[in-house]
Order: structure tokens, then sequence, then C-alpha cells
């Protein structure tokens, strides 16, 4: 299981959360895109899964 990351399930990626800040400013300061920010794949768009809640959901048997 991926811990402390955001995962893309269309792109197969994930982003450590300790990078998340970091590289969404990197994105907005090179190309204006504001993805990351927003929670969503810089690459397709897709909504990321923050695999931490996943894996709370999976433990309370939800």
């Amino acid at each position: 299981m991926m811990k402390g990351c955001l995962y893309c399930v269309r792109c197969d990626k994930s982003i450590p959360k300790e990078e998340l800040e970091e590289r969404a400013k990197r994105l907005f300061e090179m190309f204006g895109d504001t993805a990351l920010a927003s929670g969503r794949c810089p690459v397709c768009g897709t909504t990321l899964i923050d695999m931490d809640e996943v894996e709370k959901k999976r433990k309370a048997g939800g």
C-alpha cells in the first residue's frame, strides 16, 4: 500500500504528500497550472486519491 501519497488511477502515478506543495508551486510557476493545488492530476486531470484516506476506510471496514 502506498502511504503518504496522492495517487492517479488513470496514469498509475503517485506523488508523495511531502513533495506536493513544492511540485504544485513549480508547476504553477512554469506552466500556470493549478491542477495539483486543486487535487487533480497535472497530466490527465483525474481527481487524485489520498491513499491515507483509503487505508483509514479499509481499517474501518468501509
